[in-house]
């Protein structure tokens, strides 16, 4: 099953309603689509805070592809920096006790 992640920076609490609802919308569209998800919302600011719903989630990084020739003939660094970049968020995250699998995808 999907799950995602809605971050929200910028909220007043009488917006809350409104968010979790395009939350239910989003979770509905993508069943609809044949994609099982289910989607948390998290804020900066206030509960649930993004930290919260993060736990319950598989970290998914998404990364522009480059072809592949770039990368073993032409020695393009991108997958290598990409995959430290991750590297790096992850050792953050853990040094803030968030343990989530994670997984790096190229589009």
């Amino acid at each position: 099953m999907l799950k995602l992640v809605m971050p929200v920076t910028a909220l007043r609490v009488m917006l809350l309603d409104s968010v979790f609802a395009a939350a239910e919308e989003l979770r509905k569209s993508l069943w609809a689509k044949n994609v099982p998800a289910k989607v948390y919302v998290g804020m900066r600011y206030w509960h649930p805070f993004t930290e919260e719903a993060i736990e319950q989630v598989v970290i998914f990084f998404s990364a522009h592809g480059v072809p592949l020739a770039y990368v073993e003939e032409a020695g393009d660094p991108y997958k290598a920096e990409m995959e430290e970049c991750v590297d790096l968020i992850i050792q953050e995250l853990e040094k803030r006790k968030i343990t989530n699998a994670y997984t790096l995808a190229y589009q």
